[in-house]
Protein backbone atom coordinates (compact mmCIF):
# COMPACT_ATOMS: atom_id res chain seq x y z
CA UNK A 1 0.00 0.00 0.00
CA UNK A 2 1.00 3.38 -0.72
CA UNK A 3 1.65 6.54 1.09
CA UNK A 4 2.29 9.95 0.95
CA UNK A 5 3.85 12.76 2.98
CA UNK A 6 3.76 16.42 2.19
CA UNK A 7 4.71 19.21 3.99
CA UNK A 8 3.95 22.75 3.04
CA UNK A 9 7.44 25.09 2.88
CA UNK A 10 6.18 28.88 2.33
CA UNK A 11 9.37 31.07 0.81
CA UNK A 12 11.62 28.09 0.69
CA UNK A 13 13.94 30.35 -1.70
CA UNK A 14 14.21 32.36 1.73
CA UNK A 15 15.35 29.45 3.90
CA UNK A 16 19.57 30.07 4.44
CA UNK A 17 19.73 26.56 6.96
CA UNK A 18 19.33 22.71 6.73
CA UNK A 19 15.96 22.06 7.81
CA UNK A 20 14.35 18.72 9.00
CA UNK A 21 10.62 17.73 8.37
CA UNK A 22 8.95 16.14 11.43
CA UNK A 23 9.42 12.46 11.84
CA UNK A 24 6.31 10.07 9.87
CA UNK A 25 6.42 6.49 9.66
CA UNK A 26 6.17 4.03 6.94
CA UNK A 27 5.52 1.08 9.64
CA UNK A 28 5.19 1.52 13.39
CA UNK A 29 8.81 0.82 14.08
CA UNK A 30 10.01 2.65 10.94
CA UNK A 31 10.66 6.17 11.21
CA UNK A 32 11.51 9.23 8.12
CA UNK A 33 12.46 12.81 8.04
CA UNK A 34 13.38 14.82 4.79
CA UNK A 35 16.21 17.00 5.04
CA UNK A 36 16.20 20.61 3.03
CA UNK A 37 19.57 21.82 2.46
CA UNK A 38 19.55 25.16 0.79
CA UNK A 39 23.04 25.03 -0.74
CA UNK A 40 24.70 21.77 -1.81
CA UNK A 41 28.45 21.20 -0.81
CA UNK A 42 28.77 19.93 -4.64
CA UNK A 43 27.30 22.97 -6.14
CA UNK A 44 26.24 26.30 -4.33
CA UNK A 45 24.02 27.26 -7.16
CA UNK A 46 22.01 24.24 -6.24
CA UNK A 47 20.30 22.84 -3.28
CA UNK A 48 19.78 19.16 -1.92
CA UNK A 49 17.49 16.84 -0.93
CA UNK A 50 17.46 13.88 1.50
CA UNK A 51 15.65 10.80 2.59
CA UNK A 52 16.44 10.07 6.01
CA UNK A 53 15.99 6.78 7.99
CA UNK A 54 15.50 6.93 11.86
CA UNK A 55 17.18 4.04 13.86
CA UNK A 56 16.15 3.47 17.24
CA UNK A 57 18.83 2.84 19.52
CA UNK A 58 21.27 0.14 18.54
CA UNK A 59 19.80 -0.44 15.28
CA UNK A 60 21.32 0.07 11.77
CA UNK A 61 20.03 -0.07 8.44
CA UNK A 62 18.04 -2.93 7.11
CA UNK A 63 15.62 -4.84 5.32
CA UNK A 64 12.58 -2.78 7.27
CA UNK A 65 13.52 0.61 5.91
CA UNK A 66 14.25 -1.20 2.42
CA UNK A 67 11.26 -2.75 2.22
CA UNK A 68 9.42 0.75 1.85
CA UNK A 69 11.37 1.46 -1.56
CA UNK A 70 11.65 2.38 -4.04
CA UNK A 71 10.16 6.56 -2.68
CA UNK A 72 10.26 9.50 -5.04
CA UNK A 73 10.99 12.66 -3.01
CA UNK A 74 10.04 15.99 -4.95
CA UNK A 75 9.11 19.76 -4.66
CA UNK A 76 5.49 20.57 -5.76
CA UNK A 77 4.73 24.36 -7.39
CA UNK A 78 1.64 26.16 -6.07
CA UNK A 79 -0.70 24.25 -8.68
CA UNK A 80 -0.60 21.17 -7.55
CA UNK A 81 1.97 20.11 -10.33
CA UNK A 82 5.68 18.14 -9.51
CA UNK A 83 8.50 20.59 -10.22
CA UNK A 84 10.81 18.08 -9.45
CA UNK A 85 11.63 14.64 -8.14
CA UNK A 86 14.84 12.18 -7.17
CA UNK A 87 13.92 7.92 -6.71
CA UNK A 88 15.52 7.07 -3.82
CA UNK A 89 15.80 3.06 -4.74
CA UNK A 90 17.94 1.85 -1.67
CA UNK A 91 18.71 2.79 1.70
CA UNK A 92 22.87 1.89 1.55
CA UNK A 93 23.15 4.57 4.83
CA UNK A 94 21.30 6.34 7.06
CA UNK A 95 21.09 9.21 4.31
CA UNK A 96 19.97 8.80 0.85
CA UNK A 97 19.20 11.74 -2.24
CA UNK A 98 20.64 13.80 -4.52
CA UNK A 99 22.66 16.32 -3.86
CA UNK A 100 22.61 18.94 -6.73
CA UNK A 101 18.47 18.46 -6.43
CA UNK A 102 17.27 21.41 -8.11
CA UNK A 103 18.70 25.53 -9.13
CA UNK A 104 18.14 27.44 -6.48
CA UNK A 105 16.88 30.28 -8.48
CA UNK A 106 13.69 28.23 -9.46
CA UNK A 107 12.83 27.60 -5.57
CA UNK A 108 10.02 30.87 -5.80
CA UNK A 109 8.15 28.16 -7.63
CA UNK A 110 7.98 26.24 -5.12
CA UNK A 111 5.87 25.86 -1.77
CA UNK A 112 5.55 21.77 -0.86
CA UNK A 113 8.14 19.48 -0.25
CA UNK A 114 6.95 15.97 -0.23
CA UNK A 115 7.79 12.12 -0.37
CA UNK A 116 6.05 9.01 -1.82
CA UNK A 117 6.60 5.23 -0.43
CA UNK A 118 5.80 2.40 -2.62
CA UNK A 119 4.87 0.04 0.66
CA UNK A 120 3.16 0.91 4.27
CA UNK A 121 2.72 -1.86 6.75
CA UNK A 122 -0.72 -1.75 8.83
CA UNK A 123 -0.93 -3.71 11.88
CA UNK A 124 -3.74 -4.76 14.30
CA UNK A 125 -2.70 -3.08 17.62
CA UNK A 126 -2.25 0.46 18.42
CA UNK A 127 1.38 1.21 18.53
CA UNK A 128 2.63 2.99 21.66
CA UNK A 129 4.18 6.55 20.89
CA UNK A 130 7.84 6.41 19.79
CA UNK A 131 8.90 8.95 21.49
CA UNK A 132 7.32 9.50 24.71
CA UNK A 133 9.94 12.19 26.58
CA UNK A 134 7.82 15.35 26.37
CA UNK A 135 9.24 18.98 25.79
CA UNK A 136 10.24 21.23 28.39
CA UNK A 137 8.12 24.25 28.18
CA UNK A 138 9.88 27.62 27.21
CA UNK A 139 8.30 28.75 30.24
CA UNK A 140 9.64 26.86 32.66
CA UNK A 141 13.44 26.81 30.44
CA UNK A 142 12.83 30.56 30.62
CA UNK A 143 12.26 30.51 35.01
CA UNK A 144 15.04 27.81 35.51
CA UNK A 145 17.80 30.24 32.87
CA UNK A 146 16.76 33.36 35.13
CA UNK A 147 17.60 31.51 38.32
CA UNK A 148 21.25 30.79 37.26
CA UNK A 149 24.37 32.30 38.42
CA UNK A 150 22.45 34.53 40.88
CA UNK A 151 24.54 34.19 44.17
CA UNK A 152 21.65 35.73 46.12
CA UNK A 153 19.55 32.67 45.11
CA UNK A 154 21.86 29.86 44.70
CA UNK A 155 22.55 27.22 47.31
CA UNK A 156 25.62 25.93 45.01
CA UNK A 157 28.96 27.44 43.81
CA UNK A 158 30.73 25.49 41.10
CA UNK A 159 34.51 26.30 40.49
CA UNK A 160 35.24 25.63 36.31
CA UNK A 161 38.68 26.18 35.90
CA UNK A 162 38.59 29.17 38.18
CA UNK A 163 35.38 30.94 36.96
CA UNK A 164 32.47 30.81 39.54
CA UNK A 165 29.21 29.33 38.21
CA UNK A 166 25.89 29.73 41.17
CA UNK A 167 23.24 27.43 40.86
CA UNK A 168 20.47 25.77 42.70
CA UNK A 169 20.84 22.35 44.01
CA UNK A 170 17.30 21.79 43.54
CA UNK A 171 17.08 22.45 39.92
CA UNK A 172 20.22 20.32 39.61
CA UNK A 173 19.21 17.31 41.14
CA UNK A 174 15.83 17.55 39.42
CA UNK A 175 17.46 17.53 36.04
CA UNK A 176 21.12 14.98 36.17
CA UNK A 177 21.08 11.96 38.51
CA UNK A 178 24.39 12.93 38.84
CA UNK A 179 23.53 15.83 40.80
CA UNK A 180 20.99 13.94 42.59
CA UNK A 181 23.47 11.45 44.27
CA UNK A 182 25.71 14.19 45.21
CA UNK A 183 22.95 16.29 46.92
CA UNK A 184 20.77 13.27 48.42
CA UNK A 185 22.87 10.87 48.17
CA UNK A 186 25.46 9.76 50.50
CA UNK A 187 28.75 10.27 48.87
CA UNK A 188 31.32 11.61 50.75
CA UNK A 189 31.32 15.30 49.23
CA UNK A 190 27.41 15.69 49.65
CA UNK A 191 27.19 18.83 51.49
CA UNK A 192 24.80 21.79 51.76
CA UNK A 193 26.88 24.44 52.28
CA UNK A 194 26.92 27.38 50.22
CA UNK A 195 30.40 27.26 48.99
CA UNK A 196 30.50 23.21 47.69
CA UNK A 197 32.82 22.81 45.18
CA UNK A 198 32.64 20.85 41.96
CA UNK A 199 36.10 21.13 40.13
CA UNK A 200 34.86 20.07 36.52
CA UNK A 201 38.09 19.93 34.67
CA UNK A 202 36.43 18.47 31.38
CA UNK A 203 34.51 21.79 31.21
CA UNK A 204 36.02 25.13 30.19
CA UNK A 205 34.52 28.84 30.93
CA UNK A 206 33.50 29.38 27.48
CA UNK A 207 31.76 26.01 27.65
CA UNK A 208 29.51 26.67 31.01
CA UNK A 209 26.31 25.71 28.91
CA UNK A 210 27.50 22.20 29.32
CA UNK A 211 26.78 20.07 32.41
CA UNK A 212 26.34 22.50 35.14
CA UNK A 213 24.23 24.61 32.69
CA UNK A 214 22.30 21.83 30.69
CA UNK A 215 20.22 20.96 33.50
CA UNK A 216 18.71 24.94 33.49
CA UNK A 217 18.81 25.22 29.57
CA UNK A 218 18.30 21.91 26.97
CA UNK A 219 19.01 24.40 24.17
CA UNK A 220 21.95 23.09 23.48
CA UNK A 221 23.76 23.22 19.66
CA UNK A 222 25.47 20.64 19.01
CA UNK A 223 27.51 21.35 16.32
CA UNK A 224 29.44 23.97 18.83
CA UNK A 225 31.27 20.98 20.22
CA UNK A 226 32.98 17.49 18.88
CA UNK A 227 30.75 14.60 19.73
CA UNK A 228 33.26 12.47 21.51
CA UNK A 229 33.48 15.50 24.47
CA UNK A 230 30.23 16.16 24.99
CA UNK A 231 29.09 12.88 25.26
CA UNK A 232 31.66 11.88 27.46
CA UNK A 233 30.35 15.06 29.68
CA UNK A 234 26.91 13.84 28.93
CA UNK A 235 27.78 10.46 30.19
CA UNK A 236 29.58 11.71 32.98
CA UNK A 237 26.46 13.66 34.94
CA UNK A 238 24.41 11.28 33.79
CA UNK A 239 22.36 13.56 31.80
CA UNK A 240 20.45 10.77 29.48
CA UNK A 241 18.43 13.08 27.40
CA UNK A 242 21.41 14.93 25.92
CA UNK A 243 23.30 11.71 25.68
CA UNK A 244 20.08 10.58 23.10
CA UNK A 245 20.28 13.80 21.18
CA UNK A 246 24.32 12.83 21.02
CA UNK A 247 23.35 9.31 19.37
CA UNK A 248 20.21 10.64 17.30
CA UNK A 249 22.56 13.54 15.65
CA UNK A 250 25.68 10.45 15.24
CA UNK A 251 23.13 8.77 12.97
CA UNK A 252 21.61 11.43 10.96
CA UNK A 253 25.73 12.23 10.13
CA UNK A 254 27.11 8.68 9.83
CA UNK A 255 28.07 7.85 6.13
CA UNK A 256 30.54 5.52 4.87
CA UNK A 257 33.49 8.34 4.02
CA UNK A 258 33.79 8.58 8.26
CA UNK A 259 32.22 5.93 9.81
CA UNK A 260 35.56 3.95 10.37
CA UNK A 261 37.10 7.49 11.80
CA UNK A 262 34.24 7.76 13.78
CA UNK A 263 34.07 4.31 15.26
CA UNK A 264 38.47 3.66 15.56
CA UNK A 265 39.03 7.13 16.96
CA UNK A 266 35.88 7.51 19.63
CA UNK A 267 33.32 6.06 19.45
CA UNK A 268 34.82 2.64 20.94
CA UNK A 269 35.16 4.21 24.12
CA UNK A 270 31.04 3.44 25.49
CA UNK A 271 29.05 0.51 24.45
CA UNK A 272 25.70 2.58 22.97
CA UNK A 273 28.14 4.82 20.72
CA UNK A 274 30.29 1.76 19.64
CA UNK A 275 26.27 0.17 19.44
CA UNK A 276 25.81 2.28 16.48
CA UNK A 277 28.71 2.37 14.67
CA UNK A 278 29.66 -1.16 14.67
CA UNK A 279 26.94 -2.81 12.65
CA UNK A 280 26.84 0.08 9.52
CA UNK A 281 30.38 -0.33 9.10
CA UNK A 282 30.00 -3.68 9.09
CA UNK A 283 27.52 -4.03 6.84
CA UNK A 284 29.12 -1.45 4.26
CA UNK A 285 32.55 -2.94 4.89
CA UNK A 286 33.29 -3.90 1.24
CA UNK A 287 32.99 0.16 1.22
CA UNK A 288 34.30 1.75 3.69
CA UNK A 289 37.71 -0.47 3.33
CA UNK A 290 38.24 1.34 0.67
CA UNK A 291 37.94 5.14 1.87
CA UNK A 292 40.59 7.52 2.73
CA UNK A 293 39.68 7.49 6.08
CA UNK A 294 40.08 3.47 6.16
CA UNK A 295 43.24 3.58 4.62
CA UNK A 296 44.32 6.22 7.08
CA UNK A 297 43.64 3.94 9.75
CA UNK A 298 45.35 1.21 8.44
CA UNK A 299 48.61 3.10 7.57
CA UNK A 300 48.78 4.87 11.10
CA UNK A 301 47.71 1.92 13.13
CA UNK A 302 49.93 2.74 16.15
CA UNK A 303 47.78 5.19 17.02
CA UNK A 304 44.57 3.84 17.22
CA UNK A 305 44.83 2.05 20.72
CA UNK A 306 41.54 -0.52 19.62
CA UNK A 307 42.66 -1.17 16.00
CA UNK A 308 43.24 -4.95 16.71
CA UNK A 309 40.39 -5.26 18.86
CA UNK A 310 37.81 -3.29 16.51
CA UNK A 311 39.38 -5.13 12.90
CA UNK A 312 38.90 -8.99 14.76
CA UNK A 313 35.20 -7.74 15.76
CA UNK A 314 34.41 -6.19 12.32
CA UNK A 315 36.18 -9.22 10.63
CA UNK A 316 34.59 -11.97 12.82
CA UNK A 317 30.95 -10.45 12.39
CA UNK A 318 31.86 -10.83 8.62
CA UNK A 319 33.16 -14.41 8.55
CA UNK A 320 31.53 -15.93 11.83
CA UNK A 321 32.45 -19.38 11.29
CA UNK A 322 36.12 -18.76 9.92
CA UNK A 323 37.72 -16.79 13.21
CA UNK A 324 41.49 -18.14 12.58
CA UNK A 325 41.26 -16.80 8.97
CA UNK A 326 40.14 -13.72 10.79
CA UNK A 327 43.30 -13.42 12.85
CA UNK A 328 45.45 -13.85 9.79
CA UNK A 329 43.50 -11.23 8.16
CA UNK A 330 43.92 -8.68 10.80
CA UNK A 331 47.40 -9.80 10.44
CA UNK A 332 47.64 -8.22 7.07
CA UNK A 333 46.09 -5.28 7.45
Amino acid sequence: MACCYEFEMKDLYSINSVKYSPPFATAPDTFWQLEYNPISTSNPDYCSFYLVSICKKKQNIDSKWNKCLPAKIYFKRSDGKIYREFDVLRMDSIVEGIDNFCRRISLHLVNVIGVKFNHTRFVENCTEPPFPSKPIPDNLILAWSSELNKPDKANVKLNVQGQTIYASSTILAKRSEYFQRIFEGEWAECKRDIDFPTVAEDLTPSSTKLPTLQPYKYEINITDFKYRTLYGIADKYLLTDLQDEIKSMLILKTNRKNAAEMLFKHAWKWEELKAIMMPYVVENFEEIRKTKGFKDIVKNKLDYSMYHELNTEILMSLYPAQDSDCDESISSI
